[in-house]
């Protein structure tokens, strides 16, 4: 329930720090002082929309807190509960910038909405047009009806999640059949291309080498030839490196036993002429296995040109072209599979729809069951509230035809009849404003039973009745309160009567300032507010009226 609410510079609230009462609380005050002003800063803190305009003229920032005493809230809201309280705040500032804060955790106001869901339903002056919304009676018959519907609607949202889900699967296999086949011919011929090259990842890099010896043949001969005679073969009038290496060493041979420093370099020399031999010899054998051979070059080229083609159109890599070969080929599979594929998914679609209408079924009789029992307990609660006669009953309108719906397949309209003798008409065509009051009102009794909300506000939902009438309201509402906290705005004195607590919302004038202010009244202010509200003064006689409607209030 709400506890406190704290509101700084709020339009023509300066500052205001109400606690409040369990059970029935009343706000009065004459018309213009600024009982709006009070709901606008609860629709603050339960995630309405605010705007730099509800900042009072002079300041910086509007600033609303509210405490909340609460039992159960499903996560995450849950997690910020601190003592079975939530403290939220809400800051609009000049700037545009609005925060919100619960118990100090900055939340969204997303967010914030979500959770006032849960906390408080506020029911404004023009929220009973939401009846004259047929899309809306659904959603207020499977509230009242409760556990029996909502299990079978959880149910039944989770099977057609499932439902949805298979058909999008098997309207992606089956897809356009002459579709299926092009993109069938056109991977097989991908396929067929990429196999017949017969690629290995890292013959690319072979064919440039063996493309670069042959076309430059004439070159690597002349060099190796010549560096060969240079290390082995020698030439007229010049030796070879190795016989000018295999001298040296003689030469100092045959002067090392003289010094025995001479002998490191013979050794050096020696390792160095083993290496000239080894690399003469292998250029020998590469001079006679270098060879040119057009037709090669030819082959080189053209696989070179199919290598770059195949790149071209599949991949930047051979590795790449092999990878998406193999892709191919498992798309290929996927679709030459996708016919017994499509067997099992239409077999999941028929179980799926065949659970789905047996579901289906069972919440169309149990929303018949709780349309019954509304019908029976909306003609005593308007009873209560004036309208003996009046019938309200909700007509189930089932197509079997639909496809599968989380909601089901039923339509649910109310039919509403004010007078004997007359069938039950559409609601939204036949009622009164006056009428959708109490109806909303006796709608709102039946489903605080079965709605978790601890909060109910109603704006002046006793707009335009009086007397007896005002009574017969004033009486349910005192009647819900008993199970529910319930505040309520109101112009009439026999429901201001009713309250647990009181409050009084004024309009004061100082200098050339406004300002709201809410006061909780004691029992002599409470009697002299009902008389004002009873007569517009507060004379003896008016008085004497206010004493009595609280003796008659208190007695009952």
């Amino acid at each position: 329930m709400l506890a406190k609410l704290v509101v700084e510079n709020l339009a023509l609230i300066e500052q205001l720090d109400l606690d409040f009462a369990p059970g029935l609380v009343v706000l009065s005050g004459e018309t213009g002082a600024g009982k709006s002003l009070v709901l606008d800063a609860l629709s603050l803190i339960l995630g309405y929309r605010g705007s730099t305009d509800m900042i009072r003229a002079g300041s910086e920032k509007a600033t609303v807190q509210a405490v909340f005493e609460v039992k159960d809230l499903p996560p995450p809201y849950a997690d910020l509960v601190e003592d079975g309280q939530l403290i939220i705040a809400r800051e609009i500032q000049q700037n545009g910038r609005t925060v919100a804060r619960i118990n100090g955790q900055l939340v969204t106001i997303g967010f914030l909405r979500d959770l006032g869901r849960l906390l408080v339903d506020l029911h404004g002056q023009h929220e009973h047009q939401s009846l004259l919304q047929v899309a809306k009676h659904r959603e207020v018959l499977d509230r009242f009806a409760g556990a029996p519907v909502l299990d079978l609607l959880e149910q039944i949202r989770e099977l057609v999640v499932k439902y949805r889900e298979t058909e999008g699967q098997l309207k992606e296999v089956m897809g356009d059949e002459r579709e299926r086949e092009r993109r069938l011919e056109m991977l097989r011929y991908q396929q067929e291309e990429i196999a017949a090259a017969a690629l290995a990842p890292d013959e690319e890099e072979e064919l440039l080498a063996t493309r670069q010896r042959l076309a430059n043949y004439e070159r690597l001969h002349q060099a190796v030839t010549s560096a060969y005679q240079l290390l082995y073969g020698g030439s007229p009038g010049v030796s070879a490196v190795a016989d000018q290496l295999a001298r040296a060493i003689t030469e100092l041979n045959s002067v090392e036993r003289f010094d025995n420093t001479v002998v490191q370099w013979t050794e050096v020399l020696q390792d160095a002429l083993y290496s000239i031999e080894d690399v003469a010899r292998s250029l020998r054998i590469y001079k006679d296995d270098l060879t040119y051979d057009d037709a090669a070059l030819d082959a080189v080229e053209r696989r070179l040109e199919l290598v770059n083609r195949l790149k071209r159109k599949y991949a930047d890599s051979l590795a790449g072209i092999i990878a998406y070969g193999q892709k191919v080929a498992e798309e290929i599979e996927f679709i030459e599979n996708s016919a017994q594929l499509a067997e099992k998914l239409q077999a999941d679609l028929a179980r799926y729809a065949h659970i789905y209408r047996s579901l289906a079924a069972q919440l169309t009789d149990a929303r018949k069951q709780a349309a019954a029992v509304l019908g029976q307990q909306m003609q005593l609660q308007l009873a209560d509230l004036g309208l003996p006669k009046a019938v309200l009953t909700a007509e189930v309108r089932t197509d079997l035809a639909a496809k599968p719906h989380p909601l089901g397949q039923d339509e649910v309209e109310f039919m509403f009849n004010a007078n004997p003798g007359e069938n039950p008409k559409p609601l939204t065509r036949v009622i009164s404003g006056g009428e959708m009051s109490r109806v909303m009102l006796a709608l709102k009794t039946l489903l605080a039973e079965h709605d978790p909300v601890e909060t109910l506000i109603f704006d002046e939902i006793d707009s335009g009745l009086g007397g007896r009438l005002a009574l017969a309201v004033g009486g349910k509402l005192r009647q819900l309160a008993g199970k529910r906290q319930v505040i309520c705005v109101s112009h009439l004195a026999s429901i201001a009567a009713m309250a647990d607590q009181h409050l009084l919302i004024s309009k004061e004038v100082r200098g050339e300032a406004t300002f709201t202010q809410v006061k909780k009244l004691n029992e002599q202010e409470r009697v002299e507010e009902i008389a004002r509200m009873l007569d517009g003064q507060t004379s003896e006689v008016a008085l004497a009226h206010a004493r009595d409607l609280l003796q008659q209030v208190a007695s009952k």
